[in-house]
């Protein structure tokens, strides 16, 4: 249902999309915000904040010209500024990046087209190379990993060089699988796992079964995002017991930390899922309004003390989790419509591709939020067109 006949899209303005492209490649690849966060010690997420002003400003000059407007967008914009005044929080209004990307899915084949014939990959991989030489020289990462991007996080380059070989590979497949191969230098497992379902996604076996499957609803990002957080509640109570009975390795080598799953970083991965629920039973009305970081310490400290379990602040590895802890409730339609926008991505042709993002999404927090999502859409655009015509992807 609309409110007004369409005009004609900005979106149909091949300058605008490449605009669009340019943008998302830019703060995930090319801006140093691993550089600004870790060396100068800059707390504001540059990155998030030009590239969300940047998309929100073309949806709403899209919608001036267009003037047409879904009714579910309208309620999502009314619940985004209530929030927004509810809790004083400006940062509510980035979601309405979300919004814009359903826009732009409705003009998928011009990205396609325009991801196609773009340069820019190629000067992608080129700063990817350059950031993983220069953060290791200045001394700004962990020195047992060996590959970043822009941002310098490796969970997050790692995502990042992932749905860049997936890119690259519709120019040049063996460039694209070169560079998939060179991010297991990240060594995140993360990455590990993404690269282990895309190799069995080309296995012929794995491709008969998916061609006959008829109904992926049940792989919809919000039913799987409510699965996941049981899961990861039952597997946090079980590292609570391991931990009770000395079972978690607390050594930090890099060869542990690929054969031994009972270590100390995943002890506290899925502790603060715990925690955090904890809080929230405590302090139900938090809900709505999410938790500061001095709120989410103290609370935090007290639940620690509460499982005889010494305190390490560390925000949830789940995105939704983390987006709860921080937006409270409002997480719920948050997950809700990117799972709309998602149902008219994902099809069989990349549901495995969709399955190790949104794995990054469950276990790292990565993946489906701000340019993010952006990236990991397009990238599903891509891999979805070239499957469906017998392409290299």
């Amino acid at each position: 249902m609309n409110i007004k006949i369409s005009n004609k899209s900005l979106l149909e303005n091949e300058k605008i999309t490449k605009l669009i492209i340019f943008a998302l490649l830019f703060v995930v690849y090319m801006l140093p915000s691993g550089l600004l966060t870790n060396y100068f010690k800059i707390n504001i997420a540059i990155d998030k904040l030009l590239f969300s002003s940047i998309m929100i400003i073309l949806y709403i000059v899209n919608k001036i010209k267009t003037r047409k407007i879904s009714i579910p967008q309208v309620i999502f914009i009314i619940t985004v500024l209530f929030f927004t005044i509810l809790n004083k929080n400006i940062n509510y209004l980035l979601f309405l990046t979300i919004l814009f990307l359903e826009d732009i899915i409705e003009y998928k084949d011009n990205i396609i087209q325009v991801l196609k014939k773009s340069d820019v990959l190629w000067l992608c991989l080129g700063f990817t190379i350059f950031y993983s030489i220069f953060y290791k020289l200045i001394g700004i990462v962990r020195v047992d990993r060996f590959a970043f991007s822009a941002i310098g996080e490796i969970n997050q380059s790692g995502l990042a060089i992932f749905c860049l070989s997936l890119l690259l590979m519709v120019k040049n497949k063996k460039i694209g699988i070169a560079v998939m191969l060179a991010g297991l230098l990240t060594i995140s497992r993360s990455y590990f796992i993404a690269v282990a379902i895309y190799a069995i996604s080309k296995l012929h076996i794995t491709e008969k079964i998916i061609d006959k499957i008829k109904n992926i609803k049940y792989c919809n990002y919000f039913v799987l995002t409510i699965i996941s957080c049981v899961l990861l509640i039952f597997i946090g109570l079980f590292f609570i017991y391991e931990n009770s009975i000395g079972n978690v390795y607390w050594g930090d080598d890099v060869e542990n930390r690929l054969v031994n799953l009972l270590d100390y970083s995943n002890l506290f991965r899925f502790l603060t899922n715990i925690v955090l629920i904890m809080i929230f039973i405590n302090k139900p009305f938090k809900l709505l309004t999410g938790l500061s970081n001095v709120e989410y310490t103290n609370m935090g400290k007290e639940c620690y003390n509460l499982l005889n379990i010494n305190y390490k602040y560390l925000n949830p590895h789940n995105l939704f989790f983390s987006h709860l802890r921080i937006y409270g409730i409002f997480v719920i339609l948050e997950t809700f419509y990117i799972s709309r926008i998602l149902q008219k991505i994902v099809n069989k042709y990349n549901l495995l591709i969709y399955i190790a993002i949104v794995l990054y999404s469950i276990l790292l927090g990565a993946g489906l939020y701000s340019y993010w999502l952006y990236l990991s859409c397009f990238t599903l655009m891509i891999v979805n067109k070239c499957n469906e015509k017998g392409g290299t992807v």
